[in-house]
């Protein structure tokens, strides 16, 4: 039961984090679109923007997970984290494309708040 509950933890921090990183993309392209640049794009400058953002993570995010080896393995004893690459061992989940894409949602909040202050005229 305490593996079960482990595993139900995970993934509800897995699904809160998710939800974090695309606001962060939704925040960030919303205001890269009302960036001088950017605005001659109009309305679907943002989501033109939010569309290449989200490809480019989930791309440099798979490269991630494949060939760094990182992994969360689930057994009958619990959760471990292990250097073994997803391919390698089954039932295991590759987490570094995740801490990549937590990462890079940090950075994508520090890049709003630098727009936003710099660059954006909210009057």
């Amino acid at each position: 039961m305490a593996a079960i509950a482990k595993i139900v933890a995970i993934v509800l921090l897995y699904g809160f984090v998710s939800i974090l990183i695309l606001v962060s993309q939704v925040f960030f392209s919303m205001t890269l679109s009302n960036v001088r640049g950017f605005n001659k794009l109009g309305f679907f400058g943002g989501i033109i923007i939010f569309a290449v953002l989200l490809v480019v993570m989930k791309i440099v995010s798979s490269l991630i997970m494949v060939y760094l080896p990182m992994s969360l393995f689930i057994s009958g004893d619990g959760i471990k984290i292990t250097l073994k690459s997803m391919a390698d061992v089954s039932g295991t989940y590759g987490i570094g494309g995740f801490l990549f894409e937590a990462i890079a949602s940090a950075g994508l909040l520090f890049a709003t708040n630098h727009l936003m202050s710099k660059k954006i005229n909210l009057r």
